[in-house]
């Protein structure tokens, strides 16, 4: 389909996005909170309060925006605009490089413009919305490059995998596998195109590096893409941290906070990561030190993990099974009137 042929469809995906979105915006445009995420993120500011297990790049960004506008509205429709791209370029990339049916490609820009954790992600004061967009742009661009390799298009994969990763650090694991399928289309042949990837790869490997020491800088803590990211291990795997991961890491009682925190109470992984009698608070209350408890936490769950990888993989299998239970869904999304 040549560039003229395609510009009807596109853009009859663009104006279906665009008429849902602003329609629900009419209907309730009201912004939301996540708290304490959305607390941190409007409290940030340089030389002030940052983040230590958060984006501060989205903080800056909301702060920014409300401050200049007197309004977390635009917050808002900025946030939906990121749900039109991402809900048109599904649609596009269906019909034009899968050979999906149009009517099929303009259903799928339908749903997703009307996703209902989506709109309450554009609705809240999250990196959900500019998250998703940076990771499923990055995920488009990886493609492109795959085929048609361009320097504009190497060097805007690089800036939007290294943008996911700093709205949502979860997105680390996709910019590894990014550079290393950047890496394997380097080896494919050795062109001029091919230099294509191998640029992108190392801009995206040295972007990760520049970010963590940024990071770690901000908040006075060693270079990490999240200076808190021990406590969150620690949370992650609690049910199958024992005492003896702890060994030589200075910990007094290591059973004792175990007890306290209810270690293996798989519903309580988040708590020992937020909560006052969690692993990680407890920790930080016999150091004194936040850092020194986060590294402590960081090698008690590696040392938990590569001791029961078993358990580690069982975890795994429940986490993910959660994402596809309706109920936790609704738990978490409660909206009282």
């Amino acid at each position: 389909m040549r560039g003229r042929d395609r510009l009807p469809i596109v853009g009859l995906f663009v104006a279906t996005s665009v008429v849902i979105k602003v329609a629900l915006l009419l209907v309730d445009a009201q912004p939301r909170f996540f708290l304490g995420d959305s607390g941190s993120y409007l409290a940030t500011a340089i030389g002030g309060y940052i983040p230590r297990d958060r984006s501060w790049l989205y903080g800056l960004f909301a702060v920014a925006v409300t401050g200049a506008t007197r309004s977390l509205e635009t917050l808002v429709v900025l946030q939906s605009l990121a749900g039109v791209f991402v809900s048109v370029s599904a649609g596009v990339f269906a019909t034009l490089r899968c050979g999906v049916p149009n009517r099929l490609g303009w259903v799928l820009v339908v749903l997703t413009s009307l996703d209902p954790l989506a709109l309450w992600c554009e609705r809240s004061v999250l990196t959900e919305s500019f998250g998703v967009a940076s990771f499923w742009a990055a995920t488009l661009l990886l493609v492109a490059v795959a085929e048609r390799p361009t320097l504009g298009t190497g060097l805007l994969l690089a800036g939007s995998t290294l943008l996911a990763v700093a709205l949502r650090t979860a997105f680390a694991p996709h910019a590894l596998v990014t550079v290393a399928i950047c890496a394997w289309l380097t080896t494919r042949t050795w062109r001029t195109t091919a230099r294509v990837p191998l640029a992108a790869g190392l801009l995206i490997l040295v972007g990760l590096r520049g970010y963590a020491a940024l990071s770690g800088a901000l908040v006075d803590a060693p270079p990490a893409l999240n200076p808190r990211a021990g406590a969150f291990l620690v949370g992650l795997v609690a049910p199958i941290v024992t005492a003896r991961d702890f060994d030589g890491l200075g910990v007094r009682d290591p059973a004792a906070v175990l007890r306290a925190a209810r270690s293996h109470d798989f519903w309580r992984r988040n708590a020992q990561t937020f909560d006052d009698d969690g692993i990680f608070r407890l920790l930080e209350q016999e150091t004194g030190d936040w850092q020194t408890a986060n590294r402590i936490a960081s090698v008690a769950a590696r040392r938990a993990a590569r001791r029961d990888p078993a358990g580690t993989l069982l975890i795994a299998r429940i986490t993910a099974l959660q994402y596809l239970d309706v109920r936790r869904y609704r738990d978490q999304f409660l909206i009282h009137g």
